[in-house]
């Protein structure tokens, strides 16, 4: 458990229940006392009488005493701002249990210098930020650097452990496959285990089915077990472990209502499970009621291990059953891994918690998790997985065994020689991405705090009923990842941030989102829990979750960014640099530079700084620097973004590019040409139409700026060349 991590429970539980129930919790984790008699000598004392999260502080206190981080959780209350009774108690028990006295010198937790190395670099990294600025400036692209700048500031790649890289494989999967279909985790999902397996495998070795390879979904719909969803559920067996003919995602994720053939690697399989039954005498028949404690054939579990070890990040050929695999193996690993005592009872909140740490699950609503266990118990049926037979905290916990260990080794060696960069020292923006460390979305007018934060989705069944579930939206999946991960510093990145509406979007969260009210920030500001408005749970941001956002400055469509929201935001302005223009675009007899500038400091003086133009624009012929590409980013971005500042306004557009009597000789080239009088040819008058003065109309300079049919620019180089110094050489008097 990291010092985070501790001081994370310590938050949870109370420091002053720590302290308060110290000696009866040490004795309980000791089995010196029995829960029952633990619970009474807590409520006897006054201020713990009525309280009603016992089990959960008990739970978090007990884990200290068994992970033997006591010193340090008495070190951290000691040096918290806990009350002084609390911290003289502290300094007590620190004595009893080192024998010495506590000395604030010496053991006086800072963390580890390594931490408090990062804590100091974090400080100086805003929590919220915005790049703001005129379109082109580059906000998007120096965001993503800032993204990748923040994920590497608290993540450490170096040394990782056996446990740490197969977790990151798993939050690269979970992130991969994200979508709905790979996390339909329920009762109706699952079987308690592997045997139900064994009865499709019969059928198939049934002789109405052998010769064929495929079973007949109109023979078996109406058999028990079949029946419904149970064709959907038995067949997942195979379906999600390529066994069947046909494309998982595409042909089987959603309704299995029809017939199945066996693919290649089903075929294989089935001779193979024919020849042990021959061998060992087996009838057919006993297949399709088979028991669990006969076990899986050794052939039947080395098919299915063979199918996970082959999951790649090359091929991305994972289903949701595979991830599921993938995601309690890791939880395993992590020691989380368990099943409740009675299935009956209700699932309790940090039971829940600890299920969604590990598992991506659509509906937040749902209290029953009994599935976790029989997720834990197909895993033990291939022999990758054992169970603890130790009750704690009303649970039963599993350890991974020596062919689970072996299966986790080849998946990461797989995964270290195709996708290195996962482990690598240096996350880069995509990695993180792959990580689940960052997220980038985009604001829009009908954007809302149902895809923000929590709301009420509709879903079709495996019946293809419309049913309704309550989902997490995007801000809180990346808050929770980061709330069970402070070792790893997460992103969301907001493109078009004001183009939302805010305070609609964001809702309560506008006042989580401060840096003082974030959730693990140790001082005495509240709140940092709000109670969601469809979940009724309680929420907060943690502290290692950045929000980065962009604003287009030169969008005046949209509303201002909302007050509440703004002073919560720093602000980095990203303004055109003609630097950058200079050094990389070179164009043959153009000051590219003073183009650039000159163009850009007459908008502004027209307008104001805010609808220049960024210099992406010009970057975009890096990769041809020719006059004829430069014409066509002016012919197809740059004028008509310039018609748009200056709605239609040809003449200031033409004082932009510095067509005016004062700037250039008549006989200069010209971007625009004066479009000849329609007004005889409409109206068939030379003299005005009442009530209409005669209009001036400007067209682009077809001779120069035109297209020819191979899609090239009409105008010779030495012409375009004229027309661009015109822009920023001004005539000889």
């Amino acid at each position: 458990m990291s010092l985070e991590k501790l001081k994370r429970d310590l938050i949870s539980c109370g420091k002053d229940f720590f302290i308060d129930n110290y000696t009866e919790i040490k004795e309980f984790s000791q089995e010196n006392i029995e829960r029952d008699e633990l619970d009474s000598l807590i409520k006897a004392k006054a201020q713990w009488a009525n309280i009603t999260t016992l089990g959960n502080q008990v739970s978090a206190v007990k884990m200290i005493f068994e992970n033997n981080q006591v010193i340090d959780a008495l070190k951290i209350t000691i040096d918290s701002r806990a009350k002084e009774n609390v911290t003289e108690k502290a300094k007590e028990y620190f004595k009893l249990e080192t024998g010495r006295e506590y000395n604030e010198t010496e053991d006086k937790i800072m963390s580890e210098e390594k931490f408090e190395t990062k804590k100091a670099n974090n400080m100086k990294i805003p929590l919220n930020q915005i790049f703001y600025g005129p379109p082109g400036t580059g906000k998007t692209y120096n965001i993503s650097s800032e993204a990748e700048k923040i994920i590497n500031n608290n993540t450490s790649s170096e040394n990782l452990t056996f446990g740490q890289k197969f977790e990151r494989i798993v939050r690269n999967i979970r992130s991969e496959y994200d979508e709905a279909v790979y996390n339909k985790l329920n009762a109706n999902s699952i079987y308690r285990n592997f045997s139900k397996a064994m009865v499709v495998w019969g059928y198939f070795l049934d002789p109405r089915y052998d010769a064929s390879d495929t079973l007949v979904h109109g023979d078996l719909k109406d058999i028990e077990g079949f029946k419904r969803s149970g064709w959907s559920q038995r067949m997942r067996y195979l379906t999600e472990f390529g066994f069947i003919e046909g494309d998982w995602y595409n042909d089987f994720s959603g309704q299995l209502g029809f017939d199945m053939h066996l693919s290649e690697s089903g075929i294989e399989l089935k001779n193979n499970l024919r020849s042990f039954i021959e061998e060992e005498a087996i009838p057919t028949t006993d297949l399709l009621s088979w028991p669990r404690e006969k076990g899986l054939p050794e052939i039947v579990i080395n098919s299915y291990v063979k199918v996970l070890t082959e999951v790649s990040p090359v091929s991305r050929n994972i289903t949701a059953f595979e991830k599921t695999l993938f995601c309690a193996l890791n939880m395993c690993l992590q020691g989380d891994l368990f099943k409740q005592n009675r299935e009956g009872r209700p699932t309790t909140e940090e039971e829940i918690d600890l299920v969604e740490r590990y598992f991506d699950v659509n509906s937040t609503g749902n209290s029953d998790y009994k599935w976790i266990g029989w997720i834990a118990e197909n895993l033990v049926d291939l022999n990758l997985v054992e169970e603890i037979h130790k009750e704690r905290f009303n649970r039963y916990y599993y350890q991974i065994t020596e062919a689970g260990r072996n299966l986790v080794e080849e998946v990461v060696n797989k995964w270290q020689s195709e996708y290195s960069s996962l482990f690598g020292k240096y996350i880069n923006y995509e990695t993180g991405v792959g990580l689940g460390q960052i997220e980038f979305i985009t604001f829009h007018q009908s954007y809302s705090y149902e895809e923000f934060i929590e709301g009420i989705r509709p879903n079709l069944d495996g019946e293809n009923e419309l049913t309704y579930s309550l989902e997490k939206g995007v801000f809180k999946r990346v808050s929770d990842r980061a709330k069970f991960d402070l070792d790893n510093n997460y992103v969301i990145i907001i493109d078009e941030i004001n183009r939302g509406n805010i305070s609609k979007i964001f809702g309560e969260l506008i006042t989580l989102i401060e840096p003082s009210k974030r959730l693990f920030t140790e001082n005495d500001e509240h709140p940092k829990l709000v109670t969601l408005p469809y979940s009724k749970k309680l929420f907060g941001v943690p502290k290692n979750l950045y929000i980065l956002g962009t604003m287009n400055t030169a969008d005046k469509s949209i509303a201002l960014l909302d007050s509440a929201l703004r002073r919560r935001f720093s602000f980095t302005e990203m303004l055109p640099n003609s630097e950058v223009v200079g050094q990389m675009i070179t164009i043959d007899k153009i000051d590219i530079k003073l183009l650039f500038d000159t163009i850009n400091s007459r908008i502004e003086f027209l307008i104001d700084k805010d609808h220049t133009i960024g210099h992406s624009y010009f970057l975009k012929i890096k990769d041809h620097q020719t006059i004829e590409a430069l014409a066509l980013i002016f012919k197809n971005e740059i004028i008509p973004l310039l018609t748009e500042y200056f709605y239609g306004d040809f003449e200031k557009i033409q004082l932009v590019l510095g067509e005016n009597k004062d700037w250039k000789s008549k006989n200069d080239s010209k971007f625009f040409n004066k479009k000849p009088s329609q007004q005889k040819s409409l109206f068939g008058k030379d003299e005005a139409v009442e009530g209409y003065d005669e209009k001036i109309i400007f067209e682009l300079n077809n001779d120069l700026l035109g297209l020819k049919e191979n899609g090239n620019i009409k105008g010779k180089s030495e012409d375009l060349i004229k027309l661009f110094k015109s822009v920023y050489t001004q005539k000889s008097n």
